[in-house]
């Protein structure tokens, strides 16, 4: 292909102006199907604002003219970035650049952005601990695809595809890493600084997985974690140690090997809205400290979804005042949630943690002792003050009470009250009582497909402190602490069921968050002249309280005389038991509100 040169000889104050409003985004129209060589003159001291990269290779063409007026080229990404502007922006076409021993060094403020991440491939193959090191602030790293950092001859916990290291100190800059792909590295992305003022840090939209360590690790600054999916890394999806305030958010974790999340001495860190499911040996979330003698304390865990891990849901040791609630813990095979208490007098205790509003759903599917799960364990020793709910509930019914008062949903709760129950607050009247596991057997074996040795455990019911911790407020139904009226119902309203012209089948259908129970009502409006009038008043569809999900009808018979247009008004609403839901007092009884109207108009 004939080579096409730019050559642009402008001012300095002309160049600032202009190329940033016109040349650039010309520059990219032009070479969007086309590979140019540019052709460009240096600016404010020797610098440029804006690289296109053309990857060929292990070549990144770039031609210049230097400021003597002589044409130079250089080769290698690290090339352009010396000679970006602070501030600049570098754009990297699509191809697969091959880092030769070098790393791919970014010092000042600046932006690389790849065309796509998936065509746009950054591969160290072995040759570089790392394929970018970052020691900037105000810098973005965009959808490109970072793979290969594990270099041989480098400390593996310290190797990533993105290591960002000491800088200067700027609260009000950001480091960005967005929309990448980042794999078979030996950490996807390691964060790590003598100083514990690091500028805030966005982890956003990245897949990474196939590392050899984790795939985020970081134990300085201020990061957030938002939106990405972590999977199949060889220790955890992220590790964490840490004392500033960290957000992981929104993220699909999955399938890592040891650990979802591993706190490591960490503190002031919120974990919410994950899913972290799949862990292959142990934990989906794990507060411990590796050296037993620091503490995991403060840290929030909230909104998540957190299921089939091959230990424990939530693990806590060496941990204190954490609060875990509202979350889903289901199915994970020993414990939903392991208090564990040192292993010697001196290392610290496991205490003053919150743990309420949780739905704890058939977790130690190995079923712990006789028909009972273990849904979570506590020894319950006398100093230990682990709290499993949040005090008494004194109206939960609207959402009056905002106190965020009272305990857990367990389901395996066995009393003799479960027919009763509590309908005004919806709890058990009865505590639920915690099992204590110990481990009876451990091991190590030699897997035979890897070859890793691997920790194998059995546990048992520790009787000296069998049911001596107890949620004192249990919820007799998920998400109890959450009333909730149902969804807006469905609607149909036509001639099918009938026997006379004139009768119109009304069919509804809604759901329940809660899995209450839910009656449906409907009422008929006369249309005429564009105004409306009540032609029948809410009434009951179903006499009988339906189960969430389930379709109702009801047969309404028009006459002769109701030529005309009609507007046909459903909704829904919940209830606890099969009573009325009003008392005679004044008071609703395990009613959360009503739904949504839904409405239909029909011609008779």
């Amino acid at each position: 292909m004939k080579k096409t040169i730019l050559k642009i000889e402008l001012t300095i104050v002309i160049i600032c102006f202009f190329f940033s409003t016109l040349l650039i985004p010309n520059l990219m129209g032009e070479m969007e199907n086309f590979n140019y060589n540019i052709h460009i003159k240096m600016v404010n001291n020797n610098c440029f604002p804006y690289i296109e990269v053309n990857i060929s290779g292990t070549d990144a063409w770039i031609n210049y003219i230097d400021p003597e007026g002589k044409e130079k080229h250089v080769k290698t990404i690290q090339e352009a970035v010396s000679l970006i502007c602070e501030n600049g922006f570098i754009y990297i076409k699509s191809e697969n650049y091959i880092l030769g021993t070098e790393s791919i060094i970014i010092d000042k403020s600046m932006k690389i952005i790849g065309e796509d991440k998936k065509k746009t491939v950054i591969s160290a193959y072995a040759t570089s601990p790392y394929a970018f090191l970052v020691k900037s602030d105000s810098v973005s790293i965009e959808n490109l695809t970072i793979k290969d950092a594990n270099y041989p001859n480098e400390p593996s916990s310290t190797q990533a595809g993105i290591f960002i290291t000491n800088y200067d100190d700027n609260d009000e800059e950001i480091i960005t890493i967005k929309n990448n792909i980042i794999k078979n590295n030996d950490n996807g992305i390691f964060i790590q600084s003598s100083t514990e003022n690091l500028s805030s840090i966005n982890i956003s939209s990245n897949e990474i997985y196939n590392s050899d360590m984790n795939g985020i690790t970081f134990g300085s600054g201020s990061v957030t974690i938002w939106n990405n999916t972590i999977h199949h890394n060889n220790e955890s999806g992220i590790s964490i140690w840490t004392k500033q305030k960290s957000l992981i958010v929104e993220n699909n974790i999955f399938s890592n090997k040891r650990y979802g999340i591993w706190i490591d001495e960490g503190s002031n860190n919120t974990i919410a809205f994950n899913t972290i499911n799949n862990t292959k040996i142990y934990d989906g979330i794990c507060f411990w400290s590796k050296n037993h003698q620091y503490t995991c304390d403060y840290n929030y865990a909230y909104n998540n979804t957190i299921e089939n891990n091959s230990r424990c849901g939530i693990f806590l040791g060496y941990a204190l005042h954490n609060v875990i609630f509202d979350n889903n813990i289901i199915k994970n095979s020993v414990s939903g949630i392991h208090i564990n208490y040192p292993y010697y007098p001196s290392h610290p205790m496991t205490t003053e943690n919150k743990i309420f509003y949780n739905n704890f759903i058939g977790n130690g599917f190995h079923r712990a002792f006789g028909s009972k799960y273990c849904n979570a364990d506590d020894s319950g020793e006398e100093n230990a003050k682990n709290h499993w709910d949040n005090g008494p509930v004194e109206d939960k019914i609207y959402n009056n009470d905002n106190s965020m008062n009272g305990g857990n949903y367990w389901s395996d709760y066995e009393s003799e009250d479960n027919i009763s129950g509590s309908d005004y607050y919806n709890l058990w009247e009865k505590p639920y009582g915690l099992i204590s596991l110990k481990i009876i057997f451990f091991v190590q074996l030699e897997n035979l497909i890897n070859h890793e040795i691997e920790d194998v455990y059995l546990y048992s019911p520790d009787f000296d402190f069998l049911y001596k911790t107890f949620d004192r407020y249990p919820w007799c139904r998920q998400y109890g602490w959450n009333p909730m009226p149902p969804e807006q119902p469905d609607l149909f309203v036509g001639k099918e069921g009938t026997e006379k012209e004139r009768e119109r089948n009304i069919t509804c259908r809604t759901t329940d968050k809660n899995n209450d129970k839910i009656f449906y009502e409907f009422k008929i409006f006369k249309i005429r002249n564009n105004q409306t009038t009540v032609f029948k008043d809410w009434t009951k569809i179903n006499e009988e309280s339906v189960i969430s999900g389930l379709p109702v009808c009801y047969i309404y018979g028009f006459t002769d005389t109701d030529v005309g247009w009609y507007n046909i008004t459903v909704r829904a609403y919940d209830c606890r038991d099969n009573r009325s839901i009003n008392n005679g007092l004044g008071n609703r009884l395990g009613f959360d509100g009503v739904s949504k109207i839904n409405y239909q108009e029909i011609k008779i």
